[in-house]
């Protein structure tokens, strides 16, 4: 995967001071926290070592993950960085292809903002979370998460495998690329 190394919540979010403007992705063994990065609508403490399982603090141009198979594991992290763009790819890597995967928002519930300017939404099986894009149903109905897929090759058999993948950001699939998220100045 490369870059792997131990760490723990505290020197991970250190590691991600490259990331200027984001999104942070965690999931916990209580709850699933998905926020602007760097973060506005939920506190460093909300991200309990002894509760996470993973966390990916992610843009455009990278994705740093903090991650462990379960609870009795020590953490791993890993950095993927396209921020030089087609021109390199990870080494081990043949070719990539981006995937939009939309939220599982149900929108015929109405949303809920709060103050933090997170949304809450329910999700069609009844389950609700916060999601960071502005409380317009408009653009709920189109909310998607981008996502890279890497491909590599079996050396043995030249066959393609998705190595890896991480995610990239999260917009309105409406007119394709069109983000749906509020910039850092407040306006679209």
């Amino acid at each position: 995967m490369g870059n792997e190394e131990k760490q723990g919540v505290k020197e991970f979010f250190e590691n991600c001071s490259d990331v200027k403007e984001g999104f942070i992705f965690a999931i916990c063994t209580d709850k699933i926290i998905c926020d602007h990065w760097p973060l506005k609508g939920t506190a460093e403490s909300e991200y309990d070592e002894n509760l996470v399982l993973e966390i990916r603090v992610f843009n455009e141009e990278k994705e740093h993950k903090l991650f462990r198979g379960d609870m009795s594991k020590e953490f791993g992290y890993r950095l993927k960085d396209d921020s030089d763009g087609e021109n390199k790819l990870p080494e081990g890597v043949e070719d990539y292809y981006d995937e939009l995967q939309y939220l599982d928002i149900d929108t015929t519930k109405k949303p809920e903002q709060d103050k933090a300017g997170l949304t809450k939404v329910r999700a069609t099986g009844g389950g609700e979370y916060h999601v960071p894009i502005d409380a317009v149903v408009d653009a709920l109905e189109y909310a998607v998460l981008k996502v890279r897929h890497y491909i590599s090759k079996y050396p043995e058999t030249g066959k393609a495998f998705v190595s890896d993948w991480r995610c990239i950001g999260i917009y309105k699939n409406e007119d394709k690329e069109e983000k749906c998220v509020r910039s850092w100045e407040g306006g679209e």
